[in-house]
C-alpha cells in the first residue's frame, strides 16, 4: 500500500499541474479501450451473424473491418438477408 501512495506522490510531483495530465492520460486510455472493445465486439457479432445467415463469416467480418468500419457495419445491417 505504501508503494502505491509513493507512486502517486511521485506522479504528482513530476507533473507541473498537480497530476492533471496523468488523469487525462488515464481517461484517454479508458476511452480508447472502450472503443476497441466496441470495435471487436461488433466484428464478432458480424462474424456470427453472417455464419447464421449462411454467408462466409470470416470474409464478411474482414470486409467490415477493412472497409471504413462504421459505414461498412451499417451497410451489412442493410443488405443482410432477412431470417
Amino acid at each position: 500500500m505504501y508503494s502505491l501512495i509513493r507512486l502517486a506522490t511521485l506522479i504528482q510531483e513530476t507533473s507541473g499541474d498537480g497530476g492533471m495530465s496523468v488523469v487525462m492520460i488515464i481517461i484517454a486510455a479508458i476511452i480508447v479501450l472502450i472503443c476497441l472493445a466496441i470495435y471487436i465486439a461488433s466484428l464478432v457479432w458480424v462474424y456470427r451473424d453472417a455464419n447464421r445467415r449462411g454467408k462466409s463469416g470470416i470474409l464478411v467480418a474482414l470486409l467490415v473491418a477493412l472497409i471504413s468500419w462504421p459505414i461498412s457495419l451499417l451497410v451489412w445491417l442493410i443488405i443482410r438477408d432477412k431470417v
